[in-house]
């Protein structure tokens, strides 16, 4: 009886599990929704705040001496809510974004290889990062 053998090769288009990206793209993920849960909740806040006050203030109409404080405390809670609103959106588009690039970079490196380097320049150096999409 006659054995052949041929030699073992890794396919090339062998691909592997995705990595840790992954896991930071979907913890950034929760963080982004929880930044777009602040800024809905911070301007609904704000708006609220802003329809009170439209009451007291509204056409024109200056405070009685007795309302004053309660104006001021309307003013400063509308202005902390439309400062947590804008917080919380900027917080949640800047997670969203790192979400997106951590889980396409994860999906492409499980796929494709992705070529790194350094080139070294006159006026100093460039970092290329080449993929596939």
């Amino acid at each position: 009886m006659l054995l052949a053998s041929t030699p073992a090769r890794a396919e090339d288009g062998a691909t592997r599990g995705r990595g840790w990206l992954t896991g930071l793209g979907l913890g950034l993920t929760a963080l982004s929704l929880t930044g777009f849960g602040l800024g809905i909740g911070g301007a609904l806040n704000a708006a609220d705040a802003n329809s009170l006050l439209d009451a007291y203030v509204g056409d024109g109409r200056a405070p009685l001496p007795e309302e004053a404080t309660t104006v001021l405390n309307l003013q400063s809670r509308a202005k902390s809510a439309q400062t947590l609103s804008i917080f919380g959106f900027v917080m949640g588009g800047v997670a969203l974004a790192g979400a997106v690039t951590c889980l396409v970079l994860d999906g492409i490196w499980a796929s494709r290889p992705v070529d790194v380097a350094f080139v070294p320049t006159a006026s100093g150096g460039v970092f290329t990062l080449g993929a596939r999409f």
